[in-house]
């Protein structure tokens, strides 16, 4: 968005937390990283770092790449000789802005699959690392006045992975020319069979991406962060926002990942991006979607892929043998579109669990909040979640929480508070009220209540996810499958959404799971 400003998510409010195509099957798949230039803050797990080699804004591709003669930013395009020297090695960059506009990939000007930063493939044991050498928001890739199709940062297609990019700051442009990061192997996938992508080893952590303002052809994807043909990646700690796409918004996400295997997508912040904070789709399978902060995103008229999370809905099958389910638990939706719908051309046959979210909808009129009747033989399961709408609705044609006859297992355990809802509830018809959906031939949610959460404080919209923490007295504690807390908050979290505050030096806390019942 062109006035960062508007709707902004403050670094106060920051600082305060507790941390659809494959270019429409086959066009362009593209991606914007960024970081804004006013951060200053240390990594949460940043520790101190020897590095093997350095690279500063002033130093220079002929020297030899020490912290005291360090290289220059035009080391990491793919045909500059020191390039391979990388491969398995820690690269610090020095604090400051880095000019990129003006640069493309060495081998493919242009090419959308080929980043203009190489980061070379390294191994399992030693995987090639881009990390700022004093934490986030001190190194500033500037990309503001590209001209260039090619991503700025990625791995060049014929690689396999293993690499991690931490803290670094990318900032993308305001303009009809894009960068963005392309993350994975392209093409290493398919959408047919049951094989997955191959690279592997990959990491994006502590990182901050904004700034994408996209006039690109409709049909192709972009969005602040891609991953494609990739297992295990781990999406960590990042805070990705103010990315829109005015002309065609389903095609625009702050995070959109392709024929991915086991991705842990876990503390991040997605803000401001009208077309949605996430895209599963494509062959996604075994995603792990927990402890993000979800702020103002999927906010664009409904349907046709428009929701804070799209897909995760194994339309296209592979990579979805054995059907690994995707699992979206211990969010904050705060002031977003649908928490989830699927994709428009689903076939809904992947495995699809929603559990310990905090949905907080401040939409009017015909909405459709949680959609799962997109998935089929008893495939989906919600339950622990909580419900709250904040104006009057209609509840969409489908009902605020929308599923199908047979097609849902393990509905049970949510607390709804709906302002004022003529369809509160869908199955095949509309309910009003908890106990008339209750008490339908077929209906779930035997165990869930009706009832104000009561949150630990007033609820600020867009000011982190603190607030929705339950308070005393709250009809959620312990009420929950199991007897466990309902809502993100149960109790065991200690981080919700990106969290780059300097008071915050220890590693990521390990994330706390619930089995599924």
């Amino acid at each position: 968005m062109k006035n960062r400003g508007k709707n902004f998510v403050s670094k106060a409010n920051v600082d305060s937390w507790s941390r659809r195509d494959l270019l429409s099957r086959g066009a362009g798949l593209l991606c914007v990283l960024a970081l804004p230039e006013f951060v200053s803050r240390k990594a949460f797990s940043q520790t101190t770092a020897t590095f093997d080699y350095y690279i500063s804004p002033t130093g220079s591709d002929s020297n030899p790449g020490t912290q005291a003669s360090p290289w220059a930013i035009t080391s990491l395009q793919d045909t500059n000789s020191n390039n391979a020297r990388m491969a398995g090695k820690k690269i610090g960059m020095i604090a400051g802005t880095y000019p990129c506009s003006s640069l493309q990939s060495g081998s493919s000007p242009g090419d959308y699959s080929s980043p203009v930063l190489n980061l070379p493939q390294g191994t399992s044991a030693a995987p090639t690392v881009l990390q700022s050498v004093s934490g986030p928001g001190t190194v500033i890739l500037d990309n503001s006045t590209s001209t260039t199709q090619n991503p700025l940062v990625g791995q060049n297609p014929n690689l396999r992975g293993y690499w991690t990019l931490d803290g670094i700051t990318i900032k993308g442009n305001n303009a009809a020319a894009q960068a963005f990061l392309v993350a994975g192997r392209y093409g290493a996938f398919s959408y047919t069979n049951s094989s997955a992508g191959t690279a592997f080893g990959i990491t994006v952590q502590n990182c901050e991406i904004y700034n994408m303002y996209v006039t690109g052809a409709v049909g192709s994807n972009y969005g602040g962060m891609i991953m494609q043909g990739v297992q295990g990646a781990i999406i960590r700690n990042n805070y990705i926002h103010d990315i829109t796409k005015p002309s065609d918004q389903p095609h625009c996400h702050c995070y959109e990942e392709y024929g991915c295997l086991g991705s842990q997508i876990h503390y991040n912040t997605f803000a401001n991006c009208p077309g949605g904070g996430m895209d599963l789709k494509a062959g996604v399978s075994g995603a792990d979607v927990a402890y993000n902060y979800f702020y103002s995103v999927g906010t664009a008229t409904p349907g046709n892929g428009i929701a804070a999370v799209t897909g995760a809905d194994g339309a296209e099958g592979a990579p979805n043998s054995p059907g690994t389910a995707n699992v979206v638990h211990h969010n904050v939706f705060d002031s977003c579109g649908e928490p989830h719908a699927g994709d428009i051309d689903s076939t809904a046959t992947q495995n699809l669990y929603y559990y310990n979210n905090t949905i907080y909808d401040t939409r009017s009129g015909s909405i459709v909040v949680v959609d799962l009747r997109e998935t089929s033989g008893n495939k989906a399961q919600f339950y622990n979640n909580i419900l709250v709408t904040t104006a009057n609705s209609g509840g969409g044609n489908y009902g605020i929480l929308a599923l199908a006859s047979g097609d849902f297992s393990n509905v049970s355990n949510n607390c709804y508070f709906l302002h004022s809802s003529s369809g509160g509830w869908g199955l095949g018809a509309l309910f009003n009220s908890l106990s008339a959906w209750q008490a339908a031939s077929g209906a779930p949610d035997a165990h869930s209540i009706a009832a104000n959460p009561v949150f630990a404080s007033a609820i600020t919209p867009g000011t982190g996810s603190a607030q929705f923490k339950l308070g005393s007295g709250s009809p959620c504690l312990g009420t929950g499958t199991g007897g466990v807390n309902m809502g993100a908050w149960d109790g065991t979290v200690t981080q919700i959404g990106s969290n780059f505050s300097a008071a915050a030096q220890s590693p990521t806390p390990a994330a706390p799971r619930l089995s599924v019942s």
